[in-house]
């Protein structure tokens, strides 16, 4: 008989073995877990530091018997003396495949709950952008704004932040103010107009040649973001500077690289 010095409390409806405590080796499997210092052993049953039958049952028949320890002993000589002696028998090797083929176990699947959280967030985005579509005459253009808004940054992840009113040099001293500024984590920009598609006016309802042409409010949008790209190129690095100056309390710390030279990459979107 062998005290662990821990609790020990088995689950009613558990038909335990010798096996459960013994190895091969005459060593007492909950001495050594003992050694781990839990609070208590738990085997089976509902309670939350309880270990499910199964997993102990696979963890008894894993233990390691005496073949396994000279496998290891072999393993842990052989480590040494192949940096000086050619020995033929590589039993790390041998030990690594005995090890493989004796312990099974599957790697946790930890991808699929992320997965199935993703295909709820976009089927949400989905439902919820036809209800605004399905009820535009009901939201305010900022509403309406803010709510395309969240939903781009939910779809697009590389965003870190998004700027609104973003002021930027125009012609002859005048300033022209960008509606988003979307900053990604590598430090590219891109430049949105959300516009609310009033009477569905933003393309023709007859078509030209199968296609729908784009009414004045979409063009119009498309020449101003244009704009203000250009804007932004020719405001070049000195510009980066002034934004990343300006707008440091929104962004990560250490955010802006003082050794960086080259120019912003702009992009655009309208929607």
């Amino acid at each position: 008989m062998v005290r662990v010095g821990r609790p020990v409390l088995l689950y009613k409806e558990a038909t335990p073995t010798w096996k459960w405590f013994s190895s091969e080796r005459a060593v007492s499997i909950l001495d050594v877990i003992a050694d781990l210092r839990p609070k208590r052993i738990v085997i089976g049953g509902p309670a939350p530091d309880a270990i499910p039958i199964t997993d102990y049952e696979r963890f008894v028949a894993q233990f390691p018997t005496p073949h396994e320890l000279k496998r290891y002993t072999l393993a842990r000589v052989g480590s040494v003396v192949r940096d000086y002696v050619e020995t033929p028998v590589d039993a790390e090797k041998l030990y690594q495949a005995y090890v493989e083929k004796r312990v099974s176990r599957a790697a946790h699947n930890f991808r699929t709950p992320f997965l199935r959280q993703d295909a709820r967030k976009y089927d949400f985005l989905l439902k919820r952008l036809k209800q605004m579509l399905s009820q535009e005459e009901t939201y305010p253009e900022s509403v309406w704004q803010q709510q395309i808004l969240q939903i781009i940054l939910l779809l697009n992840l590389k965003y870190i932040q998004a700027i609104e009113k973003v002021r930027i040099p125009g012609e002859d001293g005048a300033h022209r103010f960008l509606d988003v500024l979307l900053v990604d984590s590598s430090g590219n920009v891109d430049v949105i107009e959300i516009k609310k598609p009033f009477d569905k006016g933003i393309v023709t309802q007859s078509v030209y040649r199968d296609n729908h042409i784009p009414l004045r409010e979409l063009s119009g949008s498309v020449m101003q973001v244009e704009q203000y790209i250009y804007r932004l190129n020719r405001w070049g690095h000195a510009g980066e500077k002034a934004l990343t100056a300006r707008y440091t309390e929104k962004l990560p710390p250490g955010f802006s690289d003082p050794n960086h030279q080259s120019e912003p990459d702009h992009h655009h979107g309208t929607g």
